[in-house]
């Protein structure tokens, strides 16, 4: 049966990655103890991270408790508006708001990159992370080719390890490139910018509405660079500007391509725009809807009504599974299919192979 499976935070939360109301006090953490980044952390970075969130939330200095009730979203809102309006945020100007636009990306990328299973000490936790990853991944593939995953996710731990059970192993670069479809066309880190057209007959999709953690964007010719062996976002925020970092075009500065956290989520990149289109295409041509751990928040106007054009564009509706914890996600996705099977016991409960 023709699949189309939607995952989202919750997914991620199940393997380990922070969900994004604890994105901001990690992101603190880490710069006051000058990890934000890791081995490759930057002081400077850090320190002009820490003093900007306090410039554009003073209240934070005096209450740090309060920094795992604040929305990294609420901060990324109010940049993205005074840069769109040219107005100050408090004491910030118009040239320091790009440069803490450019550090919300950074923390938010470190943070994720950095993040693994919540407590390394744990290994009856981590060995069921591992084995929820694997069955997920062998789930997607016993689809068939018929099968796509739609993700709002950035981390890339259901992708890669989709990688390896189809290579059986590590991942081999131009392999890949046949077998599965990005929803675009991209270029190849290894190579001197070869691109990688969209393949025929992929053996699996995948479509990453809000980027991905694996690719980096030239601005100049506007193609994306993919690695199926790693993340390499972290390399947009390096101080040294170098072959790893540049774009084989012109030598470019490469940027993240992410669509940041906002409560308005602009999709201008030409590449993510046509990956949305093609997500509505295989939505509105798949028999069965699968939802893993999205929980349709309020935010995510444009993700509802990519849904709903997916949904008014067949003929006759889809069979919908909704897997997601709490009764919020049950109510909101009520709202919008009058008809659905719900299992509320979540994502780590979920025997997959017998969906």
């Amino acid at each position: 049966m023709p699949t189309a499976v939607f995952s989202g935070a919750g997914l991620s939360k199940a393997l380990g990655y922070p969900i994004t109301s604890e994105l901001l006090d990690r992101a603190m953490l880490a710069a006051e103890k000058k990890r934000l980044g890791g081995a490759r952390s930057n002081n400077a970075d850090c320190d002009l991270f820490l003093s900007m969130v306090k410039r554009a939330a003073p209240g934070l200095s005096e209450r740090p408790d309060l920094r795992q009730r604040v929305l990294i979203t609420d901060l990324f809102s109010m940049v993205e508006y005074c840069i769109a309006t040219d107005e100050p945020l408090g004491s910030l100007t118009a040239t320091e708001l790009i440069e803490f636009r450019r550090l919300l990306k950074f923390a938010i990328s470190e943070v994720l990159v950095a993040a693994g299973p919540s407590d390394e000490a744990d290994k009856l936790l981590t060995a069921q992370q591992t084995d929820l990853k694997k069955s997920i991944a062998n789930w997607l593939l016993s689809l068939g080719n018929s099968a796509t995953l739609i993700t709002t996710n950035y981390d890339v731990e259901i992708d890669h390890a989709v990688y390896g059970a189809i290579e059986s192993g590590t991942p081999n670069p131009d392999r890949i490139a046949t077998k599965v479809d990005l929803g675009f066309e991209w270029r190849d880190v290894r190579s001197h910018g070869q691109i990688h057209p969209r393949p025929k007959s992929p053996k699996f999709s995948i479509f990453k509405l809000h980027g991905s953690l694996d690719t980096l964007r030239c601005p100049t010719c506007g193609h994306v660079y993919f690695n199926c062996l790693g993340t390499i976002a972290w390399q947009a925020f390096r101080r040294q500007v170098d072959y790893n970092n540049t774009c084989h075009c012109s030598e470019s500065r490469l940027d993240v391509h992410i669509v940041p956290p906002t409560f308005v989520r602009r999709v201008p990149d030409a590449n993510l725009s046509g990956i949305w289109r093609n997500a509505i295409e295989r939505l509105r041509l798949a028999d069965r809807w699968v939802f893993i751990g999205y929980s349709l928040p309020p935010e995510d106007m444009a993700i509802r009504s990519l849904i709903l054009r997916a949904l008014f564009a067949r003929k006759s509706p889809p069979e919908i599974h909704v897997i997601s914890k709490g009764p919020e996600a049950n109510h909101r996705y009520g709202t919008l299919f009058p008809k659905y099977r719900c299992y509320a016991e979540g994502v780590e409960a979920m025997r997959f192979s017998e969906l």
